[in-house]
């Protein structure tokens, strides 16, 4: 449950997000993604799971079974990483953040205590302590081209002026970063339940709240994969949603569970598949999971995510790249849709 549940207006609309609620809209939908897309806005994402790795191997332990490096991580720095099948394909996604001793996992809502038992399949005799301690934190985040400007003139002790990727700070009641994947996700904010509706009042006293929806029309709009979207566990494989280019594997560390189908893909250029945004006329909602198909009814791909905005559905989907070629044409449900690229997307069409 969203933190603020019992700090906002009791009109408040809210909706499902990854089974909880979160608000749907704090003003107008569309006020707050413009505000995200040529400002910054405030985001409530305090329904993510969080997870804690504590104990004199914390680090060894995840090196050998996530698909980033795990030992660049430190005080200053966080990491985007993966959790892979044997067979190379998507399990979790998480960002890894160095808090005192001990690692902490922010991942999907609901997640926490799955991701903790996965993990303990691995543990036996490592010296490394796995708990959920979702409902002790929350996640908020600061979205937008004046994030990083807005977070310095809030936060003066952090000096975020020309922060990298993953740049990280740590103060005693929170911790700050910039998001390792992607300057579009912006900056997150970690704390404590008590110090939570706290630390969202100083901040939404500069920079103004977006809801859910918003977020999604902006997310799918900038072609930003979400883990059990874009990332379909037991299915999807990383590089298929951009995780090379959203800084989520290394291809210089050592050995991790699905490195030898990750590697593979990646060196010889065997992916079939890759996620593309999708656009088209409609008043309805597209089904994720919904087909794409040519024009001889062929599937060329499925639908992951989608939102609708100003008279059309806007949405993600993973299509094959022999399919995805100029001149060819591709429909959902007999409508005639256009696709592109993600514009930080660095490979290459077929």
């Amino acid at each position: 449950m969203s933190l603020l549940k019992l700090h906002l207006d009791p009109k408040t609309t809210w909706i499902n997000d990854g089974g909880l609620e979160v608000p749907a809209h704090f003003s107008d939908s569309d006020q707050e993604l413009e505000n995200l897309t040529k400002s910054a806005a405030l985001i409530d994402f305090s329904h993510q799971s969080v997870v804690e790795i504590s104990g004199p191997q914390r680090v060894d332990f995840l090196q050998g079974l996530t698909t980033n490096q795990i030992k660049d991580i430190n005080v200053d720095k966080s990491v985007y990483s993966t959790m892979l099948t044997p067979q190379g394909r998507f399990l979790w996604d998480f960002t890894i953040n160095e808090s005192g001793d001990a690692l902490t996992l922010t991942t999907e809502p609901q997640q926490g205590s799955q991701l903790v038992d996965s993990l303990n399949f691995y543990l036996m005799r490592t010296k490394a302590v796995i708990k959920d301690v979702s409902d002790q934190n929350g996640v908020l985040a600061v979205v937008g081209p004046r994030a990083t400007q807005l977070i310095g003139e809030l936060f003066p002790e952090c000096d975020t002026k020309d922060a990298p990727l993953g740049a990280t700070f740590t103060t005693s009641d929170k911790q700050l970063w910039r998001d390792p994947r992607h300057d579009d996700f912006g900056w997150r904010i970690l704390a404590n339940n008590e110090k939570y509706v706290e630390i969202w009042k100083k901040i939404s006293g500069k920079i103004s709240p977006a809801g859910q929806k918003a977020w999604d029309i902006y997310r799918i709009q900038k072609g930003l994969p979400r883990g059990g979207k874009e990332l379909i566990p037991n299915q999807t494989l990383p590089l298929e949603a951009g995780l090379f280019d959203l800084n989520g594997v290394s291809f210089q560390k050592g050995c991790f569970v699905g490195q030898e189908t990750t590697a593979r893909t990646h060196h010889r250029g065997t992916l079939k598949k890759r996620v593309f945004q999708v656009t088209l006329e409609s008043d309805s909602l597209i089904a994720e999971g919904t087909e794409i198909l040519t024009s001889s009814n062929k599937e060329a791909g499925i639908i992951t995510s989608a939102t609708l905005h100003n008279g059309y559905c806007h949405a993600l989907a993973l299509i094959r790249l022999s399919d995805a070629v100029e001149g060819k044409e591709l429909s959902i449900l007999g409508q005639k849709v256009s696709i592109q690229k993600p514009i930080w997307a660095s490979w290459e069409l077929g």
